[in-house]
């Protein structure tokens, strides 16, 4: 049996898809499959053209639309070629993993298994809270109909399995769990390691520059007060965030695929006394399992995943609500309450190692040798 996997990007490329088609194509490999990555290339002049016109579109739109070349039917005209090729080359037994749930089509002689986070369509349901547009209801109609289709169906978050198995037919939609993703075993460091530390660490992109913003904001009104905080940034750029204190550092993204800046983001990790993203609705969920797996308790607003995935939140985590001093008031308690912080610190790593990715390697193994 051959494994064909369908990403959008290369799956020896560490930092695609937050590394999960990386560590999927290596721990299936260890396992004795062999795996034929199939790259859903993009056209990428049509690619910068289109979606600079969006950008463009989206500076004079409310409500800016979230319709870019990879949902138009062009992009899903030419991925159908892909499945062509496979139905060609592939022999009866081999099993399909489609990175998403977009594309390409169905390749009816083999089984097809989607590995994605969410469709579409909770998007506007759960992050926008709004209705699509016309274009943005084609795409969602399309992808449902591969939804469908799909022997197999895997989310890696307990609220959209929730909603798709409420707004989909398909019997064969599955949870798995997710993984920290980390390829190699990490000792923790020592609690009194932790305890010397006085740096937040915060990861994200620019989506989440509202959660840096505010955590500058909290840290900023205790460095007034006395405390001596420093801040790392990780994943979000100086020209997106021009701020101009020496006790923030940031870094930028730091690619795990190249050795140098994958150590400098693992002793950032050990080396902080907790890590932060407090954005609203969604804050960056493989990165905070990164951090707790380096014994780091996070600092959070609740969000219907984080809420559905840990039943102990509490145990290690900093949780903040709306209220204007709740994120000032939690950092405080990180450095002058150390018998809760200790206690945070062993919950955060004991929790991390119940999602390895021997273990979901293991149930996606089951599906792709079921009969």
């Amino acid at each position: 049996m051959n494994i064909y996997f369908c990403t959008t990007e290369s799956a020896n490329s560490y930092k695609s898809w937050s590394n999960i088609p990386y560590l999927v194509k290596t721990k299936l490999e260890a396992e004795g499959y062999y795996v034929k990555n199939i790259i859903l290339h993009e056209l990428a002049l049509t690619k910068f053209i289109f979606n600079s016109f969006i950008k463009l579109i989206n500076i004079f739109k409310k409500d800016k639309t979230t319709f870019l070349y990879n949902r138009t039917y062009l992009h899903y005209f030419f991925t159908y070629y892909y499945s062509i090729l496979i139905k060609v080359f592939a022999k009866k037994d081999d099993v399909i993993i489609i990175q998403g749930y977009t594309h390409p089509p169905k390749i009816f002689k083999n089984k097809t298994i989607m590995l994605g986070d969410w469709p579409y369509e909770y998007i506007f349901d759960n992050f926008l809270k709004r209705a699509p547009s016309a274009y943005e209801k084609h795409a969602i109609k399309r992808e449902n109909i591969e939804i469908e289709r799909a022997n197999i169906v895997i989310t890696i978050f307990p609220d959209v399995y929730d909603f798709m198995i409420t707004n989909y037919h398909n019997k064969n939609i599955h949870f798995l769990g997710n993984f920290v993703n980390i390829d190699f075993s990490q000792n923790p460091p020592a609690i009194e390691h932790k305890q010397s530390s006085n740096r937040i660490l915060f990861i994200g992109r620019a989506q989440y520059l509202d959660g840096a913003h505010e955590l500058v904001e909290a840290i900023n009104q205790l460095r007034l007060l006395g405390y001596e905080i420093f801040l790392d940034i990780v994943g979000i750029s100086k020209s997106e965030m021009p701020i101009n204190y020496d006790w923030v550092t940031i870094h930028g993204y730091l690619d795990k695929g190249r050795p140098a800046e994958k150590n400098k983001f693992y002793e950032l990790l050990k080396n902080a006394r907790a890590v932060a993203n407090t954005t609203k609705n969604w804050n960056g969920f493989q990165a905070l399992l990164e951090g707790m797996y380096f014994s780091n308790p996070i600092i959070i607003r609740k969000n219907p995943n984080i809420n559905k995935y840990f039943d102990n939140l509490s145990d290690f985590s900093y949780i903040i609500d709306d209220s204007p001093n709740s994120l000032a008031t939690n950092i405080k308690k990180i450095f002058i309450d150390e018998r809760l912080y200790k206690l945070k610190v062993k919950s955060a790593r004991r929790i991390s190692e119940f999602h390895t990715w021997d273990l979901f390697i293991k149930k996606l193994t089951f599906f792709i040798n079921e009969k």
